[in-house]
């Protein structure tokens, strides 16, 4: 190597190590987004844990099985999914009118609740009344 082209490989070697280190940084910076996602908050989401089944605590029956556990997660693009005893039941999408909430299920089934102050309460296939709290 003579002594002309000596600059042109340090200046090949500055690009490369200033390219390489805005990369580490643009990668550390998505990486601390989908962490900030992960692990804090979900801000595209509510979920609601349900308390009671007409007025009992859990467990209940309804839907023909025995729940000791359920909850509705409402996504913020108008799409819920309800999950029983930790296994997805039913999904679809909903929307708001002021506090009533209305729901439509992928199968079709449609039913009507309201949200106040933290407090999910839910009339599902006929009399069952479930309540969520978040």
């Amino acid at each position: 190597m003579s002594i002309a082209e000596a600059p042109a490989l340090r200046r090949g070697a500055s690009f490369r190590r200033a390219a390489a280190g805005a990369l580490f940084f643009v990668a550390l910076a998505v990486n601390a987004c989908k962490s900030d996602k992960s692990t804090g908050p979900a801000a595209d989401r509510d979920q609601y844990t349900l308390r009671t089944s007409n007025g009992a605590s859990l467990p209940a029956t309804f839907l023909q099985r025995t729940v000791r556990s359920a909850s509705i997660t409402l996504f913020k693009d108008g799409r819920h999914r309800f999950e029983i005893n930790g296994g997805v039941v039913e999904a679809g999408v909903w929307e708001a009118n002021g506090t009533a909430l209305d729901f439509s299920s992928e199968e079709q089934i449609l039913y009507a609740g309201t949200l106040e102050n933290g407090t999910l309460t839910v009339q599902v296939h006929g009399p069952t009344v479930l309540v969520f709290k978040k």
